[in-house]
């Protein structure tokens, strides 16, 4: 259910804010219709790929202590200034991150 909200609020942000430019940029009534079609496509791209079966693949962490995970989700990690994505860990004794990219620079 957090995918959904994030999904919806990520999209009315980026469809408003992409509406907005538009609008400068080009025209209200264009504007009026990009913004709105760019937000639900936009949100709709990135809840796909958050409850991605490959993504979470990759994001899984390898567990050997047994030891309960407290929180989990989604984080980024900075390695000169680029910015890598994946899935942050908090269990009993350890913050572990879990890139969804194969080869950390």
């Amino acid at each position: 259910m957090t995918e959904i909200r994030n999904a919806i609020l990520a999209g009315l942000a980026f469809g408003l804010l992409l509406g907005l430019f538009f609008a400068v940029r080009f025209d209200t009534h264009y504007a009026l219709i990009a913004g709105p079609v760019s937000g639900l496509a936009f949100g709709t791209a990135l809840y796909f790929f958050v409850t991605s079966k490959t993504v979470k693949k990759q994001t899984q962490i390898a567990n050997l202590d047994g030891k309960p995970i407290i929180r989990s989700g989604g984080a980024n990690h900075f390695i000169n200034g680029e910015a890598v994505g994946g899935k942050l860990y908090l269990l009993t004794d350890k913050l572990q991150f879990q890139s969804h990219c194969l080869v950390l620079k």
